[in-house]
């Protein structure tokens, strides 16, 4: 999971390791860290923005003229 971090953040993981999240970075983190009430209450005061998985839509093909 891909999140934007608004400020300097040591967020606790699932398996014990805590991560760095920057000031104005994206930051990869694994996906169980989303389950947290720390994390959760970061992204709910705006501190931290998840990132939303964009749909997979298939390509369209350009038109011949």
């Amino acid at each position: 999971m891909t999140v934007f971090s608004k400020r300097n953040i040591i967020l606790p993981g699932p398996d014990g390791k805590s991560y760095k999240l920057r000031r104005d970075c994206f930051e990869t983190l694994p996906d169980g860290c989303a389950q947290g009430t720390y994390f959760k209450a970061l992204a709910a005061d705006g501190k931290i923005v998840p990132s939303q998985p964009e749909a997979k839509k298939p390509l369209k093909a350009k038109a011949e003229n």
